[in-house]
């Protein structure tokens, strides 16, 4: 698990912008990303895990939130990865705008599949 988040982790921060693994303090700094990665409890190999991406901000425009979310997905759809420890293949299952009770609020939602192989030694 820890190989997985570690990719997912490098994949977003190569945006530019603090990325966090559950939602942050309300205190922080926007735009952010969010990510989280389910697992099911049955563990398969290839092991079928969704990536829930969140992209926030707060300002008036969308354009911000909508190009970082594009980047992301650009970045992350159809990728595949290797190293010595997992391999990785996304596809993308859905993208979302999110509403938020506050209304300065602009936030995208971005899932993928994640078909990951582990390698000998993981």
């Amino acid at each position: 698990m820890d190989k997985l988040l570690t990719f997912a982790y490098n994949n977003l921060k190569k945006h530019g912008y603090k990325v966090y693994d559950n939602r942050p303090m309300d205190n922080v700094d926007v735009p952010f990303i969010e990510y989280g990665i389910d697992i099911p409890l049955r563990n398969t190999n290839p092991l079928l895990a969704t990536l829930t991406v969140d992209v926030w901000d707060r300002r008036n425009s969308t354009t911000t939130v909508e190009n970082l979310t594009n980047d992301i997905d650009e970045g992350l759809e159809n990728l595949s990865y290797s190293d010595e420890y997992i391999q990785v293949k996304v596809k993308r299952q859905g993208r979302y705008k999110v509403d938020d009770e506050d209304p300065e609020v602009k936030r995208r939602q971005l899932i993928y599949q994640l078909r990951v192989f582990y390698k000998g030694g993981c």
